[in-house]
């Protein structure tokens, strides 16, 4: 009886996999290398996706850092808000170190009257918060070179009046 437990989650690497999600099949490589490594490549992300899924209803262990890294969590943790309703029945019930907290960026409200997020969901989601990061990342950059300018113009400020001084 536990392998037949086990299919469903099966059935639902196979559906991130495939068409609904990360489309393996659509791929236009010929070399049975290439379409192996690709593969590869989607099974690690479909697992990512299937770890959210299980962790959706919070009753898994699974920590956000098992997905996510430490700079992504930094993410979700000043996108997240954005993601939740005024209402405490609509906030986020999770702490940021268990995976369901993640799993809100799929587009699930919480509520306990809607139905959980599916992989596809989770893997929509999954694909929007990776839009996201590489924007919050992009900006953090620029405000840590902004930061690094203004204090090379206040250096260069200082060291402009100690010269002047000397004349």
């Amino acid at each position: 009886m536990e392998y037949y437990k086990c299919r469903w989650i099966i059935e639902d690497l196979f559906r991130v996999v495939k068409t609904k999600g990360l489309n393996y099949e659509k791929s236009e490589l010929e070399s049975g290398k290439a379409l192996r490594k690709l593969l590869i490549m989607t099974l690690m992300a479909a697992v990512q996706i299937i770890k959210l899924r299980q962790a959706r209803d919070g009753r898994s262990e699974q920590k956000t850092g098992s997905v996510f890294s430490r700079t992504q969590v930094r993410c979700m943790k000043d996108l997240l808000p954005r993601f939740e309703g005024k209402t405490d029945k609509s906030k986020n019930p999770y702490s940021e170190n268990n995976l369901a907290w993640a799993a809100r960026l799929g587009g699930w409200k919480g509520f306990a009257s809607q139905r959980p997020p599916g992989a596809i969901t989770l893997y929509e989601g999954w694909v929007r918060f990776f839009n996201l990061f590489d924007g919050w990342a992009i900006a953090r950059s620029l405000s840590d070179l902004w930061i690094f300018a203004s204090k090379l113009a206040q250096k260069s400020r200082f060291m402009g009046s100690f010269t002047e001084f000397e004349k």
